[in-house]
């Protein structure tokens, strides 16, 4: 069932939203964020049928820890879902493991069907399902209508702070030309204003970061420091 689906669900969802909890299972329950009121019917749901998998609440936003609030430890599993690999979009063969390199094991890398030019095209298509198989210009049109939608109305929508779209539009841009640095709030915001003499505030590069965290747009990299010799 997609919470957003029609004003029907919607009145349902307001009405009485253990209803909307009946039925087969496992039960999808999409965009599930925006009927917040379904999450403490779904845990007594949990709790009085004692069975796993019964739900899976899927959803394009993190919902604010208020909805939340009331712990679905041992109910509620959480999985973070990503865009696609290159081996599950079927445009690697896998023979190189990551895991058995770490592990010692030999790995000898075999000639990819990609050259250069068509890795970048599939580095700029992206790995989400829906675009597998788009060709790259329809590609990247669609994923600037994505972001631009983020920029304008997803960032206030999802709890976010009041914010200019613009702005969020440059800090995107930004983010991707820091990809994968140690970069501070306050080069952020000197990058994305353009000028030393208008430079955003590092708060309020923070609070939009924090906005598109909770969209999943971004992700921080936590540091890894291994002990190798």
């Amino acid at each position: 069932m997609v919470i957003d689906d029609s004003d029907d669900v919607r009145l349902a969802v307001a009405m009485d939203p253990a209803a909307i909890l009946e039925g087969d299972t496992p039960r999808l329950l999409d965009e599930w964020q925006l009927a917040p009121r379904i999450w403490n019917p779904m845990r007594h749901a949990c709790d009085r049928r004692a069975r796993p998998g019964q739900f899976i609440l899927t959803g394009s936003a993190d919902p604010p820890d208020e909805i939340t609030r009331h712990s679905g430890a041992g109910r509620v599993l959480r999985v973070r879902m990503r865009p696609m690999s290159l081996f599950e979009s079927g445009e690697s063969s896998g023979t190189v493991s990551l895991r058995g390199l770490l592990n010692g094991e030999e790995a000898e890398a075999s000639r990819s069907d990609l050259d250069v030019a068509g890795l970048a095209e599939v580095v700029c298509r992206g790995g989400w399902p829906w675009l597998v198989g788009e060709p790259p210009p329809a590609a990247q049109a669609r994923l600037r209508g994505y972001l631009g939608e983020i920029a304008r109305t997803d960032v206030a929508r999802s709890g976010g702070p009041a914010h200019d779209p613009g702005g969020v539009s440059r800090l995107l841009v930004s983010l991707a030309r820091n990809e994968s640095t140690t970069v501070a709030y306050s080069t952020l915001a000197t990058d994305m204003s353009g000028s030393r003499e208008a430079t955003a505030h590092p708060r309020t590069v923070k609070r939009y970061i924090d906005a598109l965290s909770r969209l999943f747009v971004v992700e921080g990299l936590p540091s890894w420091a291994p002990h190798l010799r």
